[in-house]
């Protein structure tokens, strides 16, 4: 078995952005209105929405958050024990592939892929948290890169070993980075 194609992904994601830009949200009659308008200067309109009586504008309820995106961590974990909700969790995984698929179409493997490894180098924060399940997540999506690009059946062949990771600590966060490598059958025949 001989290493036939490497790629190298530097500064990899580590969350996945659910929505772009998130949308103004108002007070209706059924929300906590905060004290600052529980005032005469501010009344319901017609709709049922908060606004000031003088302008007749509506109250931004989230104003700190409006044109922001939504940014989820990807978390194996919590896809896999259903903390997270199925929508969400499919969401963040078609990102997360789509992410990962672009930097893997260049793949080429001559013969008969044997062995994925993925080696998450990162830095001592990132390192408490739990990259077997980032693992999970990435075994997943490149399974299916693999089985898109025909270099992989669906169904498991006795002399494909399987998907390695490892993950290997860095000092500088600059040096965060994701290694893939792909290994096939050797060429050279060794004589028994």
């Amino acid at each position: 078995m001989e290493k036939v194609f490497t790629i190298e992904i530097p500064d990899y994601k580590t969350h996945a952005c659910l929505v772009e830009k998130r949308e103004q949200k108002y007070y209706n009659r059924c929300s906590r209105i905060p004290q600052k308008y529980r005032n005469n200067r501010y009344d319901f309109n017609s709709y049922g929405i908060l606004s000031e009586k003088s302008t007749a504008q509506p109250v931004i309820a989230n104003p700190r958050t409006i044109g922001k995106p939504i940014l989820k961590e990807m978390d194996g974990l919590a896809i896999l024990s259903g903390k997270m909700r199925k929508k969400e969790a499919l969401e963040i995984v078609r990102k997360v592939g789509r992410y990962y698929a672009d930097h893997l179409q260049r793949l080429k493997i001559p013969g008969k892929l044997q062995k994925v490894t993925i080696e998450i180098i990162n830095t001592p924060v990132d390192g408490a948290k739990d990259l077997q399940n980032l693992g999970w997540l990435l075994v997943k999506v490149v399974r299916e890169v693999l089985i898109e690009g025909g270099f992989m059946d669906k169904t498991l062949d006795q002399s494909f070993k399987g998907f390695e990771i490892r993950s290997i600590p860095s000092a500088m966060n600059s040096e965060r980075k994701m290694i893939f490598n792909f290994y096939s059958e050797s060429k050279r025949r060794s004589a028994v």
